[in-house]
């Protein structure tokens, strides 16, 4: 009797973890990809074709709270305080640390260090995050970015 009560109350809520951990995966393996775009606003339709908000925030949301990764919030107008002109529908996602973005990307260290031709563009992806990292670990800063509502970074 105990087996079947464990079966049927937990079973559903397996089910839910497993779902849930197929949603983190899709958005952890999405980081890489929406940091290489020139528009580097987190966008969840390209996480999975179709997709909107509702269906990744808690997903992303976990990473976050796990300390995976860095949102960074988009302000509307560069004024103090920052926090009062947050755009809380556009901000950009980053790693904890630069080193996991490499590995990532299996992106070879000599790559970088040769400043090969065909690494131009993930060039800027990984000095934003390198800077941003900087930033939080040594200065303790919450960064946020800038740009007009008309902006391709919006």
């Amino acid at each position: 009797m105990f087996d079947f009560c464990i079966h049927k109350y937990c079973t559903p809520y397996f089910v839910c973890a497993i779902i849930k951990l197929h949603r983190l995966n899709l958005v952890w393996d999405s980081i890489p990809m929406q940091l290489a775009k020139e528009n580097k606003k987190y966008i969840y339709g390209q996480v999975r074709k179709g997709s909107r908000a509702k269906d990744f925030e808690l997903a992303l949301q976990w990473l976050l709270d796990c300390g995976l990764i860095h949102k960074v919030q988009r302000v509307g107008k560069v004024a103090l305080p920052l926090k009062a002109y947050l755009d809380l529908d556009a901000f950009k996602v980053y790693l904890l640390d630069v080193g996991l973005l490499i590995a990532m990307t299996d992106l070879d260290a000599q790559v970088i260090i040769d400043g090969n031709r065909i690494f131009t563009e993930f060039k800027g992806a990984l000095t934003e995050q390198y800077v941003l990292q900087q930033l939080i670990a040594s200065e303790g800063i919450e960064p946020y970015y800038y740009s007009t509502s008309n902006s391709s970074e919006r």
